[in-house]
């Protein structure tokens, strides 16, 4: 990572975690810390950082790749009764299955697929080629199923909303139920089975306590560490005397006892984004080879980069760039006054 220096002062990154910090708490305890060091620094009061402008999760309708809204005829209905092809074709065309969410339609196509062989066997060439060609549109068109069964149903955003509400499974632990879904969706999703058991998992991952709160909650340290940083990095003292020995106290008594905190901040975080990735790395990928460009809707990229561990300009990223430029920061005065946090 660097000298030992930055390494030290940057321990929040790598410190164990302990218990977690209410985000009102640890944003007052910060707000204290950069208030003390610009009582010292600057030259008159230091208005705290305005709230950072997060993106918000796009409307569901924005979230969903299209398909094709592939109907039969009433002569090719009544063709395949008996078969239960037909049986699914009536549910789909109820009131229930005009809105089905995105994991139930999955769910659907994949049952429709899957009742194809029997019902062609029973049909004439003409009619069977037609009927060939139907769900072979359909297996193409799985992928983005799939994709919407993820991005555009309630769990997932419900997942990612910014604010908490109590859910079912109001203690489920979102990562294992996050490496789930991952799993079946590397699978890939071929049977009903499949389609259902990816629904459980979604639904565990909506019933979790939301990370919207989580990524406020970076952003706003992310901020009130580049506030104390850019205050503190043009302080450059000989020795470690009158201001440098006022900073080095502010940092031991004000910053140290926060690292707790934060590390179980930054691990929490660490752990949930890199999960999250997960999931929609597999969710995306089979697009490629989908009918849809690859990526699915272009609304959704810009949310997609923001919440991605390794975008560059995302939430995670701009977050462990500030607690790199605050440790840089602190080096000189630190150094001088022989004051590195063990």
């Amino acid at each position: 990572m660097g000298p030992p220096l930055l390494q030290a002062i940057s321990v929040v990154v790598v410190a164990t975690v302990v218990t977690g910090c209410s985000g009102s708490a640890l944003d007052e305890r910060l707000a204290a810390y950069h208030a003390r060091v610009a009582a010292i620094l600057a030259d008159g009061p230091a208005p705290r950082p305005p709230p950072g402008e997060l993106p918000r999760v796009p409307r569901r309708r924005d979230r969903l790749a299209a398909i094709d809204d592939r109907r039969i005829n009433g002569f090719d209905f009544l063709a395949i009764q008996g078969c239960r092809l037909s049986e699914l074709v009536g549910r789909r065309n109820g009131p229930m299955g005009r809105v089905m969410p995105p994991s139930r339609r999955l769910i659907y196509e994949l049952e429709v697929i899957d009742s194809a062989d029997a019902c062609i066997e029973t049909l004439g060439p003409e009619r069977a080629a037609k009927f060939q060609n139907l769900f072979e549109a359909k297996r193409r068109e799985l992928p983005a199923h799939v994709f919407n069964a993820v991005w555009a149903g309630e769990e997932l955003e419900d997942f990612l909303s910014g604010t908490p509400q109590p859910r079912a499974f109001a203690n489920i632990e979102p990562v294992p139920a996050l490496d789930e879904v991952a799993r079946l969706l590397r699978g890939p999703v071929r049977t009903r089975d499949d389609g259902e058991a990816l629904e459980a998992a979604l639904g565990r991952v909506g019933g979790a306590r939301p990370i919207g709160p989580m990524l406020r909650e970076l952003d706003d340290v992310r901020r009130s560490l580049d506030a104390v940083a850019k205050l503190v990095v043009g302080f450059r003292p000989d020795a470690c005397r009158g201001d440098a020995v006022r900073l080095a106290t502010v940092f031991d008594e004000t910053y140290l006892p926060l690292q707790h905190d934060l590390a179980a901040l930054d691990r929490r975080a660490s752990m949930l984004l890199t999960a999250l990735a997960r999931v929609l790395v597999e969710a995306e990928a089979p697009l490629a080879d989908a009918t849809l460009p690859d990526g699915g809707p272009e609304a959704l990229r810009a949310y997609r980069d923001a919440i991605d561990p390794d975008a560059r300009d995302g939430v995670w990223q701009r977050y462990r760039d500030a607690t790199v430029r605050h440790a840089l920061a602190w080096e000189t005065v630190l150094t001088r006054c022989g004051r590195l946090p063990g």
